[in-house]
């Protein structure tokens, strides 16, 4: 079985809560997939490694540009993924390097993991009609 086959199994039996949902529940009430998502990144991946100021890997990943950054780009780790597939989060490496072992180098965010609440909310906007645009 690859290694993309078994993450894809994996994160579908564990994770498959997130997916399909326009909205998700935060103590302000609704809010759009794409705002709990750059809320996660800005909580765990923009200490210093994905804002403009300081984009590890060429991945700008503050609320303004996030988008634009990931949908349809190749990842810089290994050219044969793509940062996002829209409706595809296996395809996604975004999605794929929360998990260890990652798909290639080291899984994020560095050093501390990401909780399976944040995982779910990244999953729910690459398989959601947000990512599409």
């Amino acid at each position: 079985m690859g290694i993309r086959t078994l993450f894809g199994f994996f994160g579908l039996g564990l994770l498959g809560l997130g997916c399909g949902k326009d909205t998700v529940e935060s103590d302000s009430g609704a809010t759009s997939e794409y705002d709990a998502m750059t809320a996660v990144f800005d909580a765990s991946c923009g200490a210093g490694c994905h804002t403009a100021g300081s984009s590890s890997g060429g991945l700008n990943l503050d609320a303004s540009e996030a988008a634009d950054n990931l949908v349809d780009m190749p990842s810089q780790g290994d050219s044969e993924w793509t940062r996002v597939v829209c409706g595809d989060a296996e395809s996604s490496s975004l999605y794929m390097k929360l998990f260890d072992p990652a798909p290639y180098d080291d899984p994020m965010p560095l050093g501390q993991g990401a909780s399976d609440d944040d995982i779910a909310t990244i999953k729910a906007w690459i398989e959601g009609p947000e990512c599409d645009g």
